[in-house]
């Protein structure tokens, strides 16, 4: 079975629709700068948002279930500045993150993510150095 270029979305203008409100939506809740990119995967390009210091551990920012990058906005702030974030869309969920292949098990996912790791060069141990920093960072400004 193929996968419609538009999936999950039930047609084309519903998401183009949605996008544009997403898009708007980012503009007002994402608080810091971002670099916005697409990476290819063989199961599609993954939207991510990248925050924080070059030189900084990484940290990669999953969203819950039927939820995009936009939920860590809360939370970008103080995460950014103690790392490099990467705030992906799930693939196959809402968001920007194109799906190609179908998603039939968790293997799937994790091949998928496999592939988004190595496209931006990172690596477990990497993502794990962040972790230890996040106990310093305090809140953002008023």
């Amino acid at each position: 079975m193929s996968i419609p270029a538009y999936f999950p979305f039930r047609s084309a203008a519903v998401r183009d629709s949605y996008f544009a409100y997403y898009d708007s939506l980012a503009l007002k809740e994402w608080p810091v700068a971002s670099e916005k990119r697409m990476v290819p995967t063989s199961y599609g390009e993954t939207f991510v948002r990248i925050t924080g210091p070059a030189d900084a551990p990484p940290l990669v920012l999953l969203p819950g279930a039927v939820a995009t990058s936009l939920m860590w906005a809360p939370n970008i702030w103080a995460l950014s500045a103690a790392c490099r974030t990467f705030a992906v869309d799930q693939l196959g969920d809402v968001g920007r993150t194109t799906c190609i292949k179908q998603v039939r098990r968790l293997n799937d996912l994790l091949v998928w993510l496999d592939e988004f790791f190595d496209a931006l060069k990172l690596r477990d141990h990497e993502v794990q150095r962040c972790l230890p920093k996040l106990a310093a960072v305090g809140r953002p400004p008023s």
